[in-house]
């Protein structure tokens, strides 16, 4: 399913994305890792997951940026998060122990660098060998 705006007020939107309901425990930390390496746009205030309710909250500067920007946004964070999860689909609890640790480990370090997480980021072969 699609994300879509459940709740708007000026500065604060709430959009539903049914699919993080299903986000298994295990992999919570690596979409947070994640979230946390991405360069939020300019005029966003703050990006937070609520995994029990299948939302995310995003603060923004509501005079600055449009809903739509706000949207692409989101789209592009589900696609890259929904492809890096799709790796791990078929793999045993070891190798995804295993997995997930140079994944985080690798996303971690580059925030730390700088780099830009965004639609064009492409995470190396070798995390998941």
């Amino acid at each position: 399913m699609r994300p879509r705006v459940i709740h708007r007020l000026p500065g604060r939107i709430r959009v539903h994305i049914p699919a993080l309901k299903k986000v298994d425990d295990r992999f919570q930390e690596i979409v947070s890792v994640l979230l946390k390496g991405f360069t939020l746009p300019e005029h966003f205030n703050q990006v937070k997951i609520t995994y029990a309710t299948g939302s995310i909250l995003v603060t923004y500067k509501h005079d600055k940026i449009s809903e739509r920007q706000i949207m692409n946004w989101v789209f592009d964070v589900k696609n890259i998060a929904e492809s890096i999860l799709m790796k791990f689909i078929d793999t045993d609890n070891e190798k995804i122990s295993n997995k997930s640790i140079k994944l985080i480990s690798y996303l971690e370090k580059a925030s730390r660098e700088g780099q830009i997480i965004d639609k064009k980021f492409r995470i190396p072969d070798e995390i998941w060998s």
